[in-house]
């Protein structure tokens, strides 16, 4: 005998931190949780989010997983708010960052669009989609001016002619 029960044939067993990556149509996920808090990825190039689930039609707990930032406008608030603050594109407001008329993090807020700067730069961005670096990059492809008039907007007028000049930035993704 093979001291292998007939009854557990074809089990195997699985990180239960896998599922959620490799089988999220499996997976129900809760809301974003507030810690840790969202944060854009370098290596994803979007906002990334931890967020609890459970598994199956049974709804087996699994641990809170770091996952994409679920769609709605709430992705698009995270992901302007990390353009702003340089962490998609380096070269964006590398050389402004300290001088914008406003802090970055106030786009994450759901009252920002009462801001005119953070509502024309959270438009733009939703009108078209864009909530990812590679996003980002096709539209820049498409339309070379695409968010430079909103991210005028969010610098001292003595610097727009610098930012149009250098737009739009270019070998500057992480």
């Amino acid at each position: 005998s093979s001291g292998i029960n007939a009854e557990y044939g074809g089990v195997l067993a699985v990180e239960e931190s896998w599922l959620a990556s490799l089988l999220p149509n499996k997976c129900r996920f809760g809301d974003p949780l507030d810690q840790p808090p969202p944060e854009y990825s370098t290596e994803t190039g979007e906002v990334m989010c931890t967020r609890g689930s459970t598994f199956g039609t049974r709804g087996w707990p699994l641990p809170p997983t770091r996952v994409p930032y679920p769609r709605g406008m709430q992705r698009f608030r995270e992901f302007a708010a990390a353009l702003l603050e340089g962490k998609v594109a380096k070269g964006m407001v590398n050389d402004c960052r300290s001088l914008l008329l406003a802090r970055p993090a106030v786009l994450r807020k759901t009252w920002a669009t009462l801001q005119p700067r953070a509502e024309a730069f959270l438009k733009q961005l939703v009108k078209k989609d864009v909530d990812t670096r590679d996003k980002l990059m096709k539209e820049w492809k498409e339309d070379p001016t695409f968010l430079l008039s909103a991210l005028c907007q969010w610098i001292p007028e003595s610097l727009h002619a610098k930012l149009k000049a250098n737009w739009p930035p270019r070998d500057c993704f992480y």
